[in-house]
């Protein structure tokens, strides 16, 4: 159920993933103020006077891997390998690009990675290098960096590049950590681990007691993004009982179940019966393509038994079957 929340209209299904993000920025490289820009934040020496837009190229494929963006004229030849996320190293990198630019017959080379600020692989990088010596130049530049270059009021004036500050800022910008008294009434309490201790309890027992009556699989233990279990009995569709992180911040609601279909009267048997076994009423998660019903536990008694809540589960998953 991960997703990439993206919250500008203009990149919504466009920008998902470090293949599509690399082609955008490429793109932008057509503002020249925008090139310019980045061409700043390259500190190897090389004439960036002679570099235009035509010069940039993507999916450039060599011998010895296949570099995110390069830069190729008559004169200068740079590989820029891009990171967005914590995706591991390839064994070409950096040593195959290295290798690669060494045979390469242009004045100035260089090698440039682009990483996010705390990228977990860099140390392994920089060691690679130090076991491979090369006279290549080579730079480590962060999104932190070019966000701070790009993020400037004449920037802001412009529509499409302010989108696309705004989507570094999404993805690059470290989100504030709110350190306030609702904070601490919450962390501060015993209640807290408690409580997180009963609901991943629950999910266990309901999990268990499922187990070998149905085709469960796929059971997600990180409660700071799912903690519970999935069911598959065909194509047509895929169940989901458990705890959301993201849609519990959106809801406030921890305890979901929840259907992911294209077939139209699943759909409609789902939102029928959910509302039938006393669950609340469906509703659709744009970003996931996932129908949500929110499970509202009933807390008149101190111990929650769970044999009623499986036996709904259980006749839920039959008739969607």
């Amino acid at each position: 159920m991960k997703i990439n929340i993206i919250k500008m209209a203009l990149f919504d299904n466009l920008v998902k993933d470090e293949n599509t993000f690399t082609e955008l920025f490429k793109n932008y490289l057509k503002y020249e103020s925008f090139k310019e820009a980045f061409l700043e934040l390259i500190t190897l020496d090389f004439p960036k006077n002679e570099v235009s837009f035509s010069h940039f190229s993507t999916q450039y494929g060599t011998e010895n891997g296949r570099p995110d963006i390069v830069i190729s004229n008559n004169t200068t030849k740079i590989f820029i390998e891009i990171k967005v996320s914590n995706t591991k190293l390839t064994p070409n990198q950096p040593v195959g690009y290295l290798k690669e630019l060494e045979k390469s017959i242009e004045s100035y080379k260089g090698l440039v990675l682009l990483i996010p600020e705390d990228y977990e692989n860099e140390d392994e990088y920089e060691s690679r290098k130090i076991e491979y010596p090369s006279q290549i130049q080579t730079q480590t530049l962060t999104w932190t960096t070019v966000l701070k270059k790009f993020n400037t009021e004449e920037n802001s004036k412009e529509a499409l590049l302010n989108e696309f500050i705004k989507l570094l800022k999404e993805w690059f910008e470290p989100k504030p950590i709110i350190i306030n008294q609702q904070f601490a009434d919450i962390m501060f309490n015993s209640n807290t681990p408690k409580s997180l201790e009963s609901l991943t309890s629950l999910i266990d027992q309901v999990h268990k007691k499922l187990l070998g009556k149905e085709s469960l699989s796929d059971f997600k233990k990180d409660i700071l993004d799912e903690y519970g279990f999935y069911y598959s009995q065909n194509a047509e569709f895929t169940f989901y009982f458990g705890v959301w992180y993201y849609y519990w911040k959106l809801k406030g609601q921890p305890l979901i179940i929840s259907v992911q279909t294209k077939n139209k009267d699943i759909k409609k048997l789902f939102y029928k019966t959910v509302e039938e076994l006393g669950f609340s009423k469906p509703e659709l998660e744009i970003e996931s393509k996932q129908h949500i019903s929110q499970i509202i536990l009933d807390i008149s008694t101190d111990k929650y038994d769970v044999k009623d809540l499986v036996s709904k589960l259980e006749q839920l998953i039959t008739k969607l079957n």
